[in-house]
């Protein structure tokens, strides 16, 4: 069967991390006999050229060249949604969209324009896809049938998120040895909690402890000032790294730590769990599905709480410790990329 794919993130060399979830997938479907072709957003250059170049090639595909393609899947309602809509209409193919959030959170809050622009591609569907029960819930707030949505987040790849023996983890990043690594992987948003784990980290009464800020500082330009402004010796930030290498940083730290304030489902902290790394989150809607005994969690917003967190962490017996990531491994396991695009195949097969 052939997949038309239309996604506005998707990974590149200079920007490794842009869209990997969707990539993950799209492998694991090819090795499950589909056969894909993806048009994607390009994450170099001038903004306004690399949306025509993604309008112009979305519309090539949807109208001219499109024609032997029995599914369309768009990642993201918006923009990618336009684009198998109108293969729908042209080739009379199956429309799957998988939202991811910021699609259904943000998006929707731009402009009545665009609000009934993904009501309307979403109410087109044969399928919707939901990375996390909240976005459901939205997407049902619309009135849209609930038979034709699931569930499905774009899980783990554990064959690179896998444990590794920490002391040789981080001499290979050359960390060092004895002290207490808390890590932050996401780009730089505000919404992020980035900044909120910055105060709290300095706050936190722990000795010998490091930051270590993983991720792309030029997305918001106040965010990124006030970052420099907190920094201190023992904070260090890295640029976008690769999976393989991310896997490396995530077994190297005591504590994996994401304080969002909004999340659709953030693959990430599975990522974490699957490396066997103790998790941080804040407590919003979206990591709900990870019970107490999984990750620590802390109020939203409240830097004194993630702070008391953050001491929580270092405290924490050696069984203690071990209880919340033999829990989180579980989790990561039953979240397998693997798993999820069998999940997204039964989908694809149920729409003929």
């Amino acid at each position: 069967m052939k997949v038309l794919i239309f996604s506005n993130m998707y990974p590149t060399k200079d920007k490794p991390q842009f869209g990997i979830f969707v990539y993950n997938q799209v492998m694991e479907l090819e090795e499950m006999g589909y056969e894909c072709k993806v048009i994607s957003l390009q994450s170099k250059g001038n903004k306004y050229l690399r949306y025509l170049k993604f309008f112009v090639k979305g519309l090539f595909y949807s109208l001219i060249k499109g024609g032997s393609y029995q599914i369309v899947h768009a990642h993201y309602a918006f923009p990618p949604g336009i684009f198998a809509m109108i293969h729908k209409r042209r080739y009379g193919s199956k429309m799957i969209i998988t939202a991811h959030g910021s699609d259904i959170n943000k998006m929707p809050n731009k402009s009545h324009f665009v609000k009934k622009w993904i009501q309307k591609i979403i109410r087109e569907s044969h399928k919707v896809i939901c990375v996390s029960e909240e976005l459901k819930y939205k997407i049902l707030d619309w009135k849209i049938q609930e038979e034709k949505i699931q569930v499905i987040n774009m899980g783990v790849n554990c064959s690179i998120f896998c444990k590794i023996d920490k002391e040789k983890a981080r001499r290979g990043l050359g960390l060092p040895i004895d002290k207490f690594i808390v890590l932050f992987v996401g780009n730089f948003y505000k919404a992020k909690g980035v900044l909120d784990l910055l105060k709290a980290f300095k706050k936190a009464p722990i000795p010998d402890k490091m930051l270590l800020l993983v991720g792309d500082l030029n997305v918001e330009t106040q965010t990124t000032e006030e970052i420099y402004s907190e920094f201190e010796e023992d904070i260090k930030v890295i640029p976008p790294q690769s999976q393989q290498d991310i896997a490396v940083y995530m077994n190297a730290c005591d504590a994996f730590v994401l304080p969002s304030y909004t999340e659709g489902f953030n693959l990430v902290t599975l990522e974490a769990m699957a490396t066997e790394t103790l998790v941080v989150t804040s407590d919003i809607e979206a990591f709900e599905y990870l019970e107490e005994n999984t990750v620590i969690k802390s109020r939203t917003g409240d830097i004194e709480d993630l702070a008391r967190c953050l001491e929580r962490a270092y405290g924490l017996t050696d069984e203690e410790r071990e209880a919340y990531i033999a829990n989180g491994r579980k989790v990561a396991q039953e979240n397998s990329a693997q798993e999820k695009a069998r999940e997204v195949g039964r989908m694809y097969a149920s729409c003929n």
